[in-house]
């Protein structure tokens, strides 16, 4: 028996977790596990008997949103997702939307676009991004007022503000300064950082003069 991937006319091997025991023309919907060049892949897929000849006829998509499963769609083998924006969004607290992302054979994440095909049962996954503000009020100069980086991630090197007579002391989390954020810090939600200054002193020293007796 074979297997014809969508039009593609060369025929693969494969074999059914739930085999019919008739194949008789029609569709066929279940768990199957789909066998070709080697690898197995196992889903839900919707398949037609065609004169004797398996066709995967659809697939399903499933969305998450951490590990939370929003909703399934069923889309027939290679058929483009349309445009992006009929996806709809995800919503996490203090988040923004990025995208929908699914994770490709070589284990990379992988932003779906419109118009996006999919050859295989596939989870997408909600990813966020959020916002550090760098509040610097007080300093002359910021070279940096906020950055977007996603959720989750290190902040990497920070910004370093100047202010005429003051020495920088760091970024905290809160305007008493109590948490210092390092460039390994990682970040959830939309944070505001606080700039520290410290008074720089100056001392003077006084050259004495010494005469030769």
């Amino acid at each position: 028996s074979g297997l014809k991937n969508g039009d593609d006319e060369s025929v693969i091997t494969y074999t059914l977790s739930r085999p019919d025991k008739d194949e008789t023309d029609g569709e066929r919907s279940g768990q199957h596990e789909i066998v070709a060049a080697g690898d197995a892949e196992q889903g839900n897929y919707a398949v037609t008997f065609v004169n004797g000849t398996l066709n995967i006829k659809k697939i399903t998509v499933e969305f998450y949103n951490g590990e939370r499963h929003l909703r399934d769609a069923r889309l027939e083998l290679n058929q483009p997702i349309g445009a992006v924006d009929s996806l709809g969004a995800a919503y996490r607290s203090n988040c923004t939307f990025k995208g929908w992302y699914y994770t490709n054979d070589e284990e990379q994440l992988v932003k779906v676009e419109s118009g996006s095909t999919f050859t295989k049962d596939t989870h997408l996954y909600a990813m966020f991004t959020v916002t550090v503000t760098f509040s610097a009020e007080e300093a002359d100069s910021c070279p940096e007022t906020e950055r977007v980086i996603d959720e989750g991630a290190e902040i990497g090197e920070l910004p370093v503000p100047v202010k005429n007579g003051y020495r920088f002391d760091g970024w905290y989390l809160e305007d008493t300064f109590t948490n210092k954020v390092e460039s390994n810090t990682t970040f959830a939600a939309h944070t505001t950082l606080y700039a520290k200054f410290v008074l720089q002193h100056t001392v003077t020293f006084a050259k004495e003069t010494v005469e030769a007796a």
